[in-house]
């Protein structure tokens, strides 16, 4: 984090929660920024990251009366099956053209990592292409996930019988019925399910059989996730069904639909939309699933102990000492160091890799080779969650 030295030299203040005054500021920033050609307000995308409810977590750095970085935090409950961890979500990161190269997008995320660990965050997730700016800071690539290249053709020939409508409020809360069905998934309030639905050009449809809702479907989500179905739920052969609507409705050849990893999501692979898909020719591509930090390792181990300890038959701990962090199985310990000059990944990111996977622990450290049978952890954050 630059401290306040470091920032006078640049003429700019140190990092530090954005104030009521200034939201317009950020908001100039972020839209020239993220969004030149794209009206509207990245505010109407992020409705709830980049409101003055979550004036905290805008973390700025500013010269004068204008905002010259910023990078929020957005905080939510990740559950995957009986674990549930609290998750601090960075996006919206920026820095003005004329600041750049001086290290403050570094320092407001780096202020956004010490919000998280005060805020009892188990860890963070963003999603990005610059993985070299974010390992730097503890970040790396972990989890799973599978994009599916959908040829519209291959659905021509579906029967579909269900009956397709767009989104109406009237059908939320079978939306949020059936989301919440789901093993894999962030905890989501009234009012947050209420504010994804309505960000501009969010398309949902929604299929119904006899009156009642049987699956849903969303694509696009404002300037992101374009000609992607990023959250589904419900039966499968209308999920289907709903995927060739899009594609007609936006004259689309081919068309993307993300999904956990089936190993993720611990079900059945028959009569799943994923099977599915795969049934009618879609093309299945692995994804990591975003980039993670682990924010505090042994609130995260007090969560997982039981869960892991259960499928080894040996107890399970991590703890960080003074030479790093330290894996407890049983009566032996591993440490992993606080840096690994012979590894891609630094320790804190080797622990995310290792609790999230994708591959086995072994892969990545061959003397936890034992833990390949409760680890990774299943894991998944649908596209009206990203932030």
């Amino acid at each position: 984090m630059a401290t306040r030295s470091d920032s006078e030299k640049q003429g700019v203040e140190a990092p530090r929660a954005l104030r009521p005054e200034e939201h317009a500021s950020a908001l100039r920033l972020l839209n020239s920024v993220l969004r030149p050609n794209s009206p509207p307000s990245i505010l109407q995308e992020y409705p709830l990251v980049l409101d003055k409810g979550n004036i905290e977590n805008m973390r700025v750095i500013a010269k004068g009366k204008e905002v010259v970085a910023h990078a929020a935090v957005y905080f939510s409950q990740v559950r995957s099956s009986d674990l549930v961890f609290k998750v601090g979500g960075i996006g919206s990161v920026a820095t003005h053209p004329a600041y750049r190269d001086q290290g403050l997008g570094s320092a407001v995320v780096r202020d956004c990592i010490q919000v998280m660990a005060r805020s009892g965050c188990h860890f963070s997730l963003l999603w990005t292409q610059r993985h070299d700016f974010y390992r730097n800071l503890g970040y790396e690539s972990a989890g799973s996930s599978y994009l599916f290249r959908v040829r519209t053709s291959d659905l021509a020939s579906i029967p579909c019988d269900c009956r397709i409508v767009p989104f109406s409020p009237q059908y939320l809360p079978s939306i949020i019925e059936i989301h919440e069905r789901e093993a894999l998934r962030s905890e989501r309030t009234r009012e947050e399910y209420e504010s994804y639905f309505g960000i501009p050009k969010t398309n949902t449809l929604v299929a119904l059989r006899n009156n009642t809702v049987s699956a849903y479907a969303v694509m696009g989500k404002g300037e992101d996730l374009r000609h992607c179905v990023h959250e589904w739920g419900g039966n499968a052969s209308d999920l289907l069904c709903l995927a060739r609507e899009f594609a007609h409705l936006w004259s689309l050849h081919e068309f993307i639909v993300l999904a956990p990893t089936q190993e993720s999501a611990q079900m059945s692979v028959q009569e799943t939309f994923p099977h599915l898909l795969e049934q009618m020719g879609a093309r299945r591509v692995f994804e990591y699933l975003a980039m993670i930090r682990i924010i505090d390792a042994e609130a995260l181990s007090s969560l997982v102990r039981g869960y892991v300890s259960t499928r080894l038959g040996k107890d399970f701990q991590i703890r960080r000492t003074e030479s790093g962090v330290a894996i407890r199985i049983g009566e032996e310990q591993t440490l992993l160091g606080k840096t690994l000059p012979s590894s891609p990944h630094s320790a804190a990111g080797l622990l995310a890799r290792i609790l999230f996977g994708p591959e086995p622990p072994s892969t990545l450290f061959p003397g936890l080779s034992a833990l390949d049978h409760a680890l990774p952890i299943p894991l998944f954050i649908w596209g009206l969650d990203s932030v």
